[in-house]
Formats: C-alpha cells, sequence, structure tokens
C-alpha cells in the first residue's frame, strides 16, 4: 500500500474529559417508557381473617372477636345483592347466587356453635366483596367456622378485647378505676370520696343535725370506722 494515501489518527493528546457520549432523546423516551411491573394488591387484608382463617381457594375468610364474627366471601362478577340468597340460622349459613336461572352454592354449612341469626347483617362492599356479620350465643373462641374445616390454634390469637365488648357494668367499672387514678394525680377526690362528701352534705343541714345552718366544712367531721 502507498504510504502517502494512509491517514493516521493520534488519540496520544485526549485527556479522558474531552471523550463525551452523546445521549439522543429516544433513548431517554425508550427508559420512561418502560412499563413497571403492577403489584396486584391482596383481596383479603390480614384484618379480614384475624384470630380466624384465611381460605383462599375457596374464596373466603372469617374473623372474630369474643362476642362476633365477621365472615368476608369473594363474589363472581355477575352475582349482585339482587340475585344472592343469604339463610342464616343458629347453627348454620347457606349462600346461593341465582345466575340465568341457575342456582351456585357461593358458601355453606354448619357452625362450629351457635349464632344470634335474628341479629345477623349482611352487606356487598367493592362491587364483589360480600361481609356477613354475626353474634357469638356465648362468649367463647371459635376453632373454626364451620365444622367441616380444620382447627385453627386458638393458643396463638389476640385475646384482648375492645372496651365495646364488655359489659355495661365492666365498662363502668373501668371508666371509674380510670377517673379515680385521674383524680390522685391531680390531687382531687376520688369517685367514692366524692360519694361521701355529697351524703354528708345532704346530712349537715338536715332536721337535728348540729351543724344545721353552719357553712359546709367536711374536715371537721370524723368519721368512726
Amino acid at each position: 500500500m502507498d504510504s502517502t494515501n494512509q491517514v493516521i489518527y493520534d488519540f496520544s493528546n485526549l485527556t479522558a474529559n474531552e471523550v463525551e457520549i452523546e445521549t439522543t432523546d429516544d433513548t431517554d423516551k425508550s427508559t420512561e417508557n418502560k412499563v413497571k411491573p403492577k403489584v396486584e394488591t391482596p383481596f383479603f387484608e390480614l384484618s379480614d381473617y384475624l384470630n380466624g382463617a384465611l381460605h383462599e381457594e375457596s374464596h373466603y375468610s372469617w374473623s372474630q372477636t369474643f362476642t362476633e364474627i365477621e365472615i368476608h366471601i369473594r363474589l363472581s362478577k355477575n352475582v349482585t345483592s339482587k340475585n344472592l340468597k343469604v339463610n342464616i340460622t343458629y347453627t348454620s349459613i347457606d349462600i346461593h347466587a341465582i345466575v340465568d336461572g341457575e342456582r351456585t352454592k357461593v358458601l355453606g354449612g354448619q357452625l362450629y356453635d351457635k349464632c344470634k341469626a335474628p341479629d345477623a347483617m349482611w352487606t356487598i362492599t367493592g362491587g364483589n366483596k360480600l361481609n356477613i356479620s354475626v353474634d357469638k350465643t356465648k362468649e367463647i373462641w371459635w376453632k373454626k367456622l364451620f365444622q367441616h374445616e380444620s382447627e385453627i390454634d386458638t393458643k396463638k390469637i389476640d385475646c384482648s378485647r375492645q372496651m365495646n365488648e364488655l359489659s355495661d357494668e365492666t365498662q363502668a367499672q373501668i371508666n371509674q378505676i380510670q377517673f379515680d387514678e385521674q383524680q390522685k394525680l391531680k390531687g382531687q377526690p376520688t369517685s367514692d370520696q366524692i360519694k361521701q362528701q355529697e351524703l354528708l352534705r345532704k346530712a349537715w343541714d338536715a332536721e337535728g343535725s348540729p351543724f344545721k345552718g353552719q357553712p359546709f366544712d367536711p374536715n371537721i367531721v370524723q368519721f368512726q370506722n
């Protein structure tokens, strides 16, 4: 080859800072347009099977408190409140859907224990989620919802109870204890001490009282144990 026709490029004088990579708009757009994988939200929430069980293959779950059972069922898109038949007795639940004249079983079976059927309530939320709420006849922890299910480990359930689940008498006692504790911190009389003062005030001006007509001063009265 004739040496006079050779073109020689000399890169010896270039530094690293002089080497630039050009980014085109097409490159940026291709990165932006990448489809991010969609994360599907679970149909049943943790609260839907708290202290109960999740039967995802059968499209339902149940949860419980000490006094109540909640059942959550995933319905087919073609099932609405108009074609849904919910039959709840003291010992069983039977749910069917009638679509295009055909009767299809949604869920059902004999309950683990008795429920207060007349007070049962059900509603459909989110378009296809059937929620059923029933009260227990006895304050016990259910080991399963239906007799045909496997039992849950009741040792692992949260045994704490909400305030509104307690009897009126128990709630009143708890409120009194909390009030007395607050009064002690403030240096104020407790509920029992307030009751004593009210009784003393009534007796102070009663007929035959040696204090009748005098300004009320509970500190001058001594109680005998």
